[in-house]
């Protein structure tokens, strides 16, 4: 479906938890392209009583709380060709995700998992760089344990735009202490092509978040906790204050821009597939170690 207008052009359907639900209401409240926002509110007890035929007048569907079973969902989203925007699903297999994928290969939607990072203004024009012999590394401080798999999906979802060569080996290299007696992880990942990725994440109270590329264009540095991009001669380009709210604004909206150009997603379903499978290799390797 292609849109002539690009103004409140979107009838819209958000599913999930009332407060994941009331957070994304706003941020469409905010955007030009959304038409209408309607509710449907789930949770444990009413997720398996989903009515998909209700769905059909809406132009999106957007998932945005975490299913105990999200498999049935998406399954049901993909085969009936609906548009559909989600949120991570940590219960998601490697097999569900797989055949998944086949299902969406075959259908006629548009499946987007959120990458809310991938928008801020400072990655929009440095993100994609010439993959050959790539040194990367992504640095995060962690408020707790459960910051570490969407840090990861963050980390490895920059990768998977960066390199598109399989990756050959993983190390979680060190797990050390911080200076308040918490975990700092480190992970090390190496592609076929000798490129190599670093993966630093502290559970500690400093204000960490970075990205560095090096590669044959040049290198970056972009610091997201204070909004600059440095460049290899040192000199910092800094963009005004980014929130959350202002991020998650602008990830909904270069959705619906990809609806009503048809066009397709920076970070695809394909891309998630290949993050979620080196988060289990990763996690496997982790499980004992806390």
């Amino acid at each position: 479906m292609i849109f002539t207008n690009l103004e409140l052009m979107i009838k819209c359907l958000l599913i999930g938890q009332e407060s994941d639900i009331e957070k994304y209401a706003l941020a469409m409240s905010q955007s030009n392209y959304f038409k209408s926002v309607d509710r449907y509110p789930i949770d444990v007890k009413t997720e398996s009583q989903i009515s998909f035929s209700s769905f059909e007048k809406f132009d999106a569907l957007f998932l945005v709380s975490k299913l105990m079973y999200p498999f049935s969902f998406l399954s049901e989203s993909i085969k009936g060709g609906k548009n559909l925007f989600f949120t991570d699903q940590p219960e998601l297999t490697v097999s569900d995700l797989n055949m998944l994928e086949q299902l969406y290969n075959e259908s006629g939607g548009l499946v987007v998992p959120e990458f809310v990072e991938l928008n801020h203004p400072l990655v929009e024009d440095f993100i994609t760089v010439e993959p050959k012999h790539l040194q990367y590394s992504y640095t995060k401080s962690l408020i707790g344990r459960r910051d570490i798999r969407p840090s990861l999906i963050t980390a490895l979802g920059f990768l998977s735009l960066l390199s598109s060569m399989p990756v050959k080996k993983i190390d979680v290299s060190t797990i050390e202490t911080t200076s308040l007696g918490r975990p700092s992880i480190k992970v090390r990942l190496k592609m076929y092509d000798s490129s190599v990725c670093h993966i630093l994440m502290d559970i500690d109270n400093k204000n960490e978040h970075e990205i560095t590329i090096e590669s044959a264009k040049g290198n970056f540095n972009i610091n997201f906790a204070e909004n600059y991009l440095e460049n290899i001669h040192g000199s910092k380009f800094f963009s005004p204050e980014v929130t959350d709210s202002l991020l998650l604004g602008r990830t909904l909206n270069s959705y619906a821009m990809n609806i009503i150009l048809n066009t397709k997603p920076i970070f695809s379903f394909h891309h998630y597939v290949l993050v979620v499978s080196l988060i289990v290799k990763i996690e496997s390797i982790l499980k004992n170690s806390f």
